[in-house]
Protein backbone atom coordinates (compact mmCIF):
# COMPACT_ATOMS: atom_id res chain seq x y z
CA UNK A 1 0.00 0.00 0.00
CA UNK A 2 1.64 3.16 -1.05
CA UNK A 3 1.20 6.54 0.88
CA UNK A 4 -1.52 8.52 -0.56
CA UNK A 5 -1.30 12.41 -1.48
CA UNK A 6 -3.43 14.99 -0.10
CA UNK A 7 -5.21 17.54 -2.60
CA UNK A 8 -6.25 21.03 -1.57
CA UNK A 9 -8.87 23.27 -3.32
CA UNK A 10 -7.98 27.48 -3.51
CA UNK A 11 -8.98 27.87 0.14
CA UNK A 12 -6.12 25.67 1.22
CA UNK A 13 -8.66 23.45 3.13
CA UNK A 14 -7.29 19.73 3.23
CA UNK A 15 -9.61 17.34 1.61
CA UNK A 16 -9.14 13.76 1.86
CA UNK A 17 -9.35 11.46 -1.49
CA UNK A 18 -11.91 8.38 -1.51
CA UNK A 19 -11.68 5.36 -3.88
CA UNK A 20 -14.78 4.67 -5.02
CA UNK A 21 -15.60 1.59 -7.65
CA UNK A 22 -11.35 1.83 -8.55
CA UNK A 23 -11.89 5.62 -9.12
CA UNK A 24 -10.70 8.50 -7.25
CA UNK A 25 -13.74 10.52 -6.28
CA UNK A 26 -12.75 12.65 -3.30
CA UNK A 27 -9.75 15.48 -2.77
CA UNK A 28 -10.09 16.23 -6.51
CA UNK A 29 -9.09 19.61 -7.61
CA UNK A 30 -9.50 21.56 -10.89
CA UNK A 31 -7.23 23.44 -13.04
CA UNK A 32 -6.79 26.77 -11.06
CA UNK A 33 -6.01 24.47 -7.48
CA UNK A 34 -2.77 23.47 -6.09
CA UNK A 35 -1.58 20.03 -5.14
CA UNK A 36 1.04 19.25 -1.87
CA UNK A 37 2.53 16.10 -0.55
CA UNK A 38 2.08 13.66 2.07
CA UNK A 39 3.27 15.54 4.70
CA UNK A 40 0.04 17.50 5.63
CA UNK A 41 1.36 21.41 7.00
CA UNK A 42 0.41 24.43 5.84
CA UNK A 43 4.26 26.02 6.50
CA UNK A 44 6.12 23.64 4.97
CA UNK A 45 4.80 20.87 2.99
CA UNK A 46 7.72 18.59 1.06
CA UNK A 47 5.92 19.56 -2.55
CA UNK A 48 3.69 22.58 -3.85
CA UNK A 49 2.04 22.76 -7.37
CA UNK A 50 0.51 25.71 -8.44
CA UNK A 51 -2.21 26.23 -11.15
CA UNK A 52 0.58 27.34 -13.68
CA UNK A 53 2.67 24.61 -13.20
CA UNK A 54 5.14 25.39 -11.60
CA UNK A 55 6.85 23.03 -9.10
CA UNK A 56 7.94 24.23 -5.15
CA UNK A 57 9.59 21.84 -2.50
CA UNK A 58 9.92 22.81 1.20
CA UNK A 59 7.52 26.33 0.64
CA UNK A 60 4.04 26.62 2.19
CA UNK A 61 0.62 26.13 0.30
CA UNK A 62 0.48 29.26 0.20
CA UNK A 63 3.57 30.36 -1.34
CA UNK A 64 3.88 30.59 -5.22
CA UNK A 65 7.05 29.38 -6.96
CA UNK A 66 8.91 31.94 -9.29
CA UNK A 67 10.52 29.27 -11.45
CA UNK A 68 9.24 26.12 -13.21
CA UNK A 69 11.46 23.97 -10.43
CA UNK A 70 11.84 26.03 -6.83
CA UNK A 71 13.77 24.20 -3.75
CA UNK A 72 13.89 25.85 -0.81
CA UNK A 73 17.39 24.29 0.50
CA UNK A 74 20.28 22.74 -1.38
CA UNK A 75 19.92 19.80 -4.38
CA UNK A 76 22.53 17.30 -4.54
CA UNK A 77 22.76 15.10 -7.82
CA UNK A 78 25.07 13.16 -9.82
CA UNK A 79 25.11 15.79 -12.40
CA UNK A 80 23.04 18.51 -14.09
CA UNK A 81 22.72 18.92 -17.74
CA UNK A 82 22.12 21.80 -19.71
CA UNK A 83 20.54 20.85 -22.95
CA UNK A 84 23.05 22.47 -25.90
CA UNK A 85 22.28 20.64 -28.96
CA UNK A 86 22.51 23.04 -31.94
CA UNK A 87 19.18 21.33 -32.80
CA UNK A 88 17.59 22.70 -29.69
CA UNK A 89 18.72 26.61 -30.45
CA UNK A 90 17.91 29.33 -33.08
CA UNK A 91 19.47 32.71 -33.21
CA UNK A 92 22.94 31.30 -33.26
CA UNK A 93 25.26 33.78 -32.85
CA UNK A 94 29.63 33.19 -32.21
CA UNK A 95 31.53 35.87 -30.34
CA UNK A 96 34.03 37.66 -31.98
CA UNK A 97 36.99 39.30 -30.41
CA UNK A 98 35.29 42.18 -29.15
CA UNK A 99 32.83 40.08 -27.14
CA UNK A 100 35.97 37.81 -25.42
CA UNK A 101 37.31 41.35 -24.78
CA UNK A 102 34.00 42.69 -23.55
CA UNK A 103 33.70 39.07 -21.62
CA UNK A 104 37.02 39.78 -19.80
CA UNK A 105 35.80 43.28 -18.38
CA UNK A 106 32.96 42.18 -16.95
CA UNK A 107 34.59 39.00 -15.37
CA UNK A 108 37.00 42.02 -13.49
CA UNK A 109 34.20 44.48 -12.64
CA UNK A 110 32.29 40.94 -10.70
CA UNK A 111 32.66 40.96 -6.91
CA UNK A 112 32.70 38.17 -5.10
CA UNK A 113 30.42 37.97 -1.72
CA UNK A 114 29.74 35.88 1.39
CA UNK A 115 26.66 35.48 2.96
CA UNK A 116 23.81 33.64 4.43
CA UNK A 117 20.48 33.33 3.22
CA UNK A 118 17.77 35.48 5.11
CA UNK A 119 15.47 31.48 5.97
CA UNK A 120 19.07 30.27 7.36
CA UNK A 121 20.32 30.89 10.90
CA UNK A 122 23.33 33.06 12.09
CA UNK A 123 24.94 30.04 13.08
CA UNK A 124 24.75 28.44 9.25
CA UNK A 125 28.12 28.20 7.12
CA UNK A 126 28.56 31.29 4.87
CA UNK A 127 27.91 30.57 1.26
CA UNK A 128 30.21 32.25 -1.67
CA UNK A 129 28.99 33.90 -4.84
CA UNK A 130 27.54 36.70 -6.43
CA UNK A 131 25.08 39.18 -5.54
CA UNK A 132 22.65 39.45 -8.61
CA UNK A 133 22.12 43.11 -7.77
CA UNK A 134 25.56 43.63 -8.28
CA UNK A 135 26.28 41.45 -11.01
CA UNK A 136 26.59 41.90 -14.98
CA UNK A 137 23.48 41.47 -16.76
CA UNK A 138 25.55 38.81 -18.89
CA UNK A 139 25.61 36.33 -15.97
CA UNK A 140 21.88 37.05 -14.63
CA UNK A 141 18.34 34.72 -15.39
CA UNK A 142 15.69 36.19 -17.36
CA UNK A 143 13.99 37.79 -14.63
CA UNK A 144 16.97 38.94 -13.50
CA UNK A 145 16.91 37.85 -9.99
CA UNK A 146 19.09 35.13 -10.05
CA UNK A 147 22.39 34.12 -11.35
CA UNK A 148 22.51 31.52 -14.21
CA UNK A 149 25.31 29.05 -13.62
CA UNK A 150 25.33 28.03 -17.51
CA UNK A 151 25.68 32.13 -18.43
CA UNK A 152 28.39 32.10 -16.17
CA UNK A 153 30.61 29.78 -17.01
CA UNK A 154 30.40 30.56 -20.64
CA UNK A 155 31.14 34.30 -20.38
CA UNK A 156 34.54 32.73 -18.06
CA UNK A 157 35.29 30.47 -20.80
CA UNK A 158 35.14 33.78 -23.14
CA UNK A 159 37.31 35.82 -20.70
CA UNK A 160 39.82 32.89 -20.22
CA UNK A 161 40.54 32.89 -23.84
CA UNK A 162 40.80 36.66 -24.38
CA UNK A 163 43.03 36.17 -21.20
CA UNK A 164 45.20 33.41 -22.77
CA UNK A 165 45.66 35.91 -26.09
CA UNK A 166 46.88 38.37 -23.79
CA UNK A 167 49.89 35.99 -22.14
CA UNK A 168 50.16 35.02 -25.87
CA UNK A 169 51.11 38.25 -26.63
CA UNK A 170 52.98 38.93 -23.55
CA UNK A 171 55.13 35.45 -24.46
CA UNK A 172 55.95 37.04 -27.52
CA UNK A 173 57.38 39.96 -26.16
CA UNK A 174 59.65 38.36 -23.77
CA UNK A 175 60.79 36.28 -25.97
CA UNK A 176 62.11 39.02 -27.89
CA UNK A 177 63.88 40.51 -25.17
CA UNK A 178 65.29 37.16 -24.42
CA UNK A 179 67.26 36.73 -27.85
CA UNK A 180 68.15 40.12 -28.17
CA UNK A 181 66.29 41.32 -31.10
CA UNK A 182 67.66 42.34 -34.56
CA UNK A 183 67.47 46.18 -34.74
CA UNK A 184 67.85 47.32 -38.53
CA UNK A 185 71.65 46.75 -39.08
CA UNK A 186 72.28 46.63 -34.84
CA UNK A 187 72.36 42.22 -35.74
CA UNK A 188 71.75 40.12 -32.75
CA UNK A 189 72.11 41.82 -29.37
CA UNK A 190 71.47 45.44 -30.33
CA UNK A 191 68.53 45.91 -27.84
CA UNK A 192 66.13 46.04 -31.23
CA UNK A 193 62.89 43.80 -31.92
CA UNK A 194 63.37 41.12 -34.15
CA UNK A 195 61.70 40.73 -37.98
CA UNK A 196 60.38 37.05 -37.06
CA UNK A 197 59.18 38.66 -33.76
CA UNK A 198 57.37 41.62 -35.33
CA UNK A 199 55.68 38.81 -37.83
CA UNK A 200 54.98 36.36 -35.04
CA UNK A 201 53.21 39.72 -32.82
CA UNK A 202 51.51 40.90 -36.20
CA UNK A 203 49.74 36.95 -36.75
CA UNK A 204 48.52 37.16 -33.55
CA UNK A 205 47.03 40.30 -34.22
CA UNK A 206 45.03 38.46 -36.71
CA UNK A 207 47.33 40.32 -39.70
CA UNK A 208 48.93 37.87 -42.49
CA UNK A 209 52.50 38.68 -44.48
CA UNK A 210 52.76 37.05 -47.27
CA UNK A 211 55.40 37.59 -49.98
CA UNK A 212 56.44 41.24 -48.34
CA UNK A 213 52.55 42.37 -48.46
CA UNK A 214 50.65 42.62 -45.37
CA UNK A 215 46.71 41.46 -44.95
CA UNK A 216 44.74 42.72 -42.25
CA UNK A 217 40.75 42.21 -42.26
CA UNK A 218 40.28 45.60 -40.87
CA UNK A 219 42.34 48.99 -40.10
CA UNK A 220 42.09 52.13 -38.46
CA UNK A 221 44.40 54.84 -38.76
CA UNK A 222 44.74 57.99 -37.28
CA UNK A 223 46.83 59.10 -40.22
CA UNK A 224 47.57 57.41 -43.43
CA UNK A 225 49.88 58.55 -45.49
CA UNK A 226 50.06 56.43 -49.16
CA UNK A 227 53.05 57.53 -51.56
CA UNK A 228 55.43 60.62 -51.12
CA UNK A 229 55.99 63.48 -53.05
CA UNK A 230 59.49 62.00 -54.85
CA UNK A 231 57.21 58.79 -55.47
CA UNK A 232 53.88 59.72 -55.42
CA UNK A 233 50.63 56.70 -56.36
CA UNK A 234 47.31 55.88 -55.81
CA UNK A 235 44.65 53.25 -53.93
CA UNK A 236 43.12 50.37 -55.27
CA UNK A 237 39.29 50.03 -54.97
CA UNK A 238 37.34 47.82 -56.25
CA UNK A 239 33.66 48.41 -58.20
CA UNK A 240 30.69 47.25 -55.86
CA UNK A 241 28.99 46.64 -59.10
CA UNK A 242 31.40 44.84 -61.15
CA UNK A 243 34.02 44.02 -59.10
CA UNK A 244 36.69 45.63 -61.22
CA UNK A 245 39.59 47.10 -60.07
CA UNK A 246 40.47 50.94 -60.32
CA UNK A 247 43.37 53.12 -59.16
CA UNK A 248 42.66 56.24 -57.32
CA UNK A 249 45.03 58.98 -57.30
CA UNK A 250 45.17 62.49 -56.81
CA UNK A 251 45.77 64.59 -60.30
CA UNK A 252 45.48 68.52 -59.65
CA UNK A 253 43.96 68.48 -56.35
CA UNK A 254 41.35 66.07 -58.08
CA UNK A 255 40.42 62.29 -57.08
CA UNK A 256 40.81 60.62 -60.31
CA UNK A 257 40.25 56.63 -61.07
CA UNK A 258 42.06 55.00 -63.95
CA UNK A 259 41.19 51.10 -64.55
CA UNK A 260 42.97 48.03 -62.88
CA UNK A 261 45.13 48.08 -60.06
CA UNK A 262 47.71 50.54 -59.22
CA UNK A 263 50.67 49.00 -60.09
CA UNK A 264 49.13 48.54 -63.28
CA UNK A 265 48.14 51.54 -64.26
CA UNK A 266 51.33 52.78 -63.72
CA UNK A 267 52.65 51.02 -66.61
CA UNK A 268 49.66 51.49 -68.77
CA UNK A 269 50.43 55.09 -67.91
CA UNK A 270 53.76 55.09 -68.65
CA UNK A 271 52.48 54.04 -72.47
CA UNK A 272 49.92 56.81 -72.54
CA UNK A 273 53.39 59.27 -71.85
CA UNK A 274 54.95 58.01 -74.50
CA UNK A 275 52.36 58.14 -76.67
CA UNK A 276 51.92 61.49 -75.86
CA UNK A 277 55.26 62.49 -76.97
CA UNK A 278 55.18 60.85 -80.26
CA UNK A 279 51.95 63.26 -81.15
CA UNK A 280 54.30 65.71 -79.73
CA UNK A 281 56.71 65.32 -81.83
CA UNK A 282 54.27 65.01 -84.75
CA UNK A 283 53.31 68.61 -83.92
CA UNK A 284 56.40 69.78 -84.13
CA UNK A 285 56.81 68.12 -87.79
CA UNK A 286 53.94 69.56 -88.43
CA UNK A 287 54.78 73.28 -87.27
CA UNK A 288 58.25 72.57 -89.29
CA UNK A 289 56.36 71.70 -92.44
CA UNK A 290 54.19 75.18 -91.86
CA UNK A 291 57.28 76.56 -91.79
CA UNK A 292 58.66 75.41 -94.47
CA UNK A 293 55.43 76.67 -96.55
CA UNK A 294 55.99 79.88 -95.21
CA UNK A 295 59.14 80.17 -96.48
CA UNK A 296 58.28 79.17 -100.26
CA UNK A 297 55.74 81.55 -100.16
CA UNK A 298 57.96 84.26 -99.21
CA UNK A 299 60.33 82.56 -102.49
CA UNK A 300 57.20 82.91 -104.62
CA UNK A 301 56.78 86.89 -103.53
CA UNK A 302 60.11 87.42 -104.08
CA UNK A 303 60.39 86.20 -107.30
Amino acid sequence: IGKALVFVDIGYTRLSPQIANGELVGGMFSDIDSIYSRYSSDKAPAITIAEDGKVGIGFSATSTPSYQLEVAGDIAANGFINISSGSKKKDIRHFETGDYEHALQALENINIAEYRYTTEDDFAPLRMGLIAEEAPPEVLSAQGGAVDLYKLTSISIAGLKALNSKVDDLALRIEDLESGGVGGAGGAGSGGTSNSGVIRYLSSLGAKIIDGVAYFKNLVADTLTIGSREKPTGITLYDEVTGEPYCVKIVNGSLTPSPGICGAAASTAGTDETDSTDETAGTDETDSTDGTDSTNSTNTTTE
